[in-house]
């Protein structure tokens, strides 16, 4: 499944900063993998999703796109302004969790199919769904640096035919950085033969306990308007 995604030498390699990004307060953390299984969205992007668990017992779930949808290519990779290759942060992410938990990059792993408890919309409640889990990942321990995100939920505007920000917030949990549990070392650290983690440390400077804040007040329709719509222009305007 992943065999032919592109790792060439001209894609530039995952590098350490400190970016700016529910259920849990950033920090980092010990998570078990339950399971990793593919999903695919509307457009053919391909996502992996982890259902994991903090030491404490506290579930938590990660979607991370690998892929692009159609339009792009289904690529891994997106050029930048620059016109340099990038992989996409999903793909660096989930290819961090497969190295530093199972010692083997993404596209050595060939998922398997299998039957998982998952949430169906119709039936409104979890039902044992078909999948394919990337099983070498199970059980496996990542630390991962995971960041509280604040951000405005959607709602669907039917006079632009997508889904548009509201006034209402949402809180959720984002894997910013992925750390080898038995010493914290990054993916870049290793490859660069470092002996100190000296990014993890960094990382909890900058990120633990700060909240990343997305939210933003946007302009409300006329009294009665659904969620998202936009005001109606006066005659007069």
């Amino acid at each position: 499944m992943f065999k032919s995604l592109n790792t060439a030498p001209d894609i530039a390699a995952e590098k350490d900063t400190l970016g700016g990004g529910g259920t849990v307060p950033s920090g980092l953390y010990d998570l078990t993998i339950k399971v990793a299984y593919v999903a695919f969205a509307k457009s053919d992007a391909m996502s992996v999703n982890l259902i994991c668990q903090t030491s404490t017992g506290k579930e938590l779930r990660f979607t991370e796109w690998v892929t692009s949808g159609k339009d792009k290519g289904c690529k891994n990779y997106y050029e930048d302004k620059q016109g340099e290759k990038q992989f996409l942060p999903g793909w660096n992410t989930i290819n961090a969790v497969c190295l530093l938990g199972a010692g083997i990059p993404l596209t050595d792993i060939e998922p398997e199919k299998k039957k998982i408890m998952l949430y169906n919309y119709d039936a409104k409640a979890e039902v044992p769904t078909e999948v394919d889990v990337l099983t070498e990942l199970t059980g496996k321990t990542i630390t991962m640096g995971v960041q509280e995100v604040r951000e405005n939920k959607t709602a669907l505007n039917e006079a632009l035919g997508k889904r548009v920000p509201i006034n209402e917030e949402r809180k959720s949990n984002q894997i910013n950085k992925v750390f080898r549990t038995r010493d914290h070392l990054t993916v870049a650290e290793i490859t660069a033969g470092a002996e100190e983690a000296a990014f993890y440390s960094a990382w909890d400077k900058k990120n633990t306990g700060v909240m990343v804040d997305k939210y933003k007040e946007v302009a409300q329709g006329p009294a009665g308007a659904k969620a998202g719509a936009p005001a109606a222009k006066s005659l007069f305007a």
